[in-house]
């Protein structure tokens, strides 16, 4: 569910960028530094993050797809169980002189 959010959000951030360079609604009178800001900085940043979140996405999308169509990873053959030796090695003893 997350990749199809990502990808609605990335078209409405576009949408919304292309919105703000094409139809100006900051016809406002601000000083021009924050006008030149306003519709010089933050369009791009828009576009750019929606550019983001639809190939995040996109790529999640492609992702799941590529692993629903791998064949399944084969199975590791069992471990042979150790077996005890038949046979034990006791220590000599000391004689005391």
């Amino acid at each position: 569910m997350g990749k199809y959010i990502n990808v609605l959000g990335g078209i409405v951030l576009i949408l919304a960028a292309l919105g703000m360079l094409a139809f100006n609604p900051l016809g406002i009178p601000f000083l021009q530094a924050l006008i030149t800001l306003i519709e010089g900085g933050i369009p791009p940043m828009l576009g750019m993050l929606g550019l983001i979140l639809l190939f995040i996405g996109l790529e999640e999308m492609k992702s799941e797809s590529v692993a629903a169509a791998a064949p399944p990873a084969p199975v590791a053959p069992p471990v042979p169980e150790v077996k005890e030796p038949v046979y034990t090695i006791s220590h000599a003893k000391k004689r005391k002189r």
